[in-house]
């Protein structure tokens, strides 16, 4: 079975091996998972399936039908924690984070809401760390796209527009608070301190 599943079109074989995971059969639920790191593993270095994944856990009402036949056992709870905890071990496979980080934020950047995606990248906390300046570069460039409210207007964050919008400006604070905290504490990071070392060594740096 491992072999037929990481052999697919991942689009195909994700959304089932999701369902066969949430089966109340251990068996079942065993080899689903063990198949599924093993095409995450085929799949390492490719950011859309980690995506595809994601989308599989957050909207599982998509694929009612495979759901409900996968493993003709009715009445399975969707429980994403199985499938969350899988990858930790799939993320030690991982060679360049870099490659991976960049469409993970701007998926969450893309569905701010969605919690599903916020447990993921919290579980990977470690890894985002690693890479903390390819992270901040993302979180200013997409800060930078973001458009002023004009001047004299006020956004009613009450309505379900001003909510999304409220999302949407928040959205890169909830990638920084993801970070660890002792990514903070390298003051050679550029893209979080820009030239504030060079200032202090040199006493030119100016307090208003």
């Amino acid at each position: 079975m491992t072999f037929l599943f990481t052999a697919a079109d991942p689009s195909f074989t994700l959304p089932a091996l999701v369902c066969l995971i949430y089966s109340p059969l251990e068996r079942v639920h065993s080899l689903a998972s063990g198949t599924l790191i093993a095409l995450l593993k085929n799949y390492k270095h490719n950011p859309d399936v980690i995506c595809l994944l994601l989308d599989c856990l957050s909207k599982p009402s998509e694929n009612p039908d495979i759901c409900d036949t996968a493993d003709g056992v009715e009445g399975k709870k969707t429980d994403i924690d199985r499938v969350l905890k899988l990858l930790p071990e799939w993320s030690k496979m991982v060679e360049d984070w870099k490659v991976m980080i960049g469409p993970l934020i701007d998926k969450l950047f893309a569905e701010p809401s969605n919690a599903v995606i916020v447990r993921f990248l919290s579980s990977i906390s470690e890894h985002l760390a690693s890479a903390t300046d390819f992270v901040f570069q993302r979180i200013i460039s997409y800060s930078r796209r973001q458009k002023d409210p004009d001047e004299g207007v006020y956004p009613n964050y009450d309505a379900p527009e001003g909510q999304i919008d409220l999302f949407n400006r928040l959205c890169p604070l909830l990638v920084v608070r993801l970070l660890p905290l002792q990514v903070f504490n390298d003051l050679n990071s550029s893209a979080l301190y820009d030239e504030l070392p060079t200032k202090l060594a040199h006493g030119t740096l100016c307090c208003f």
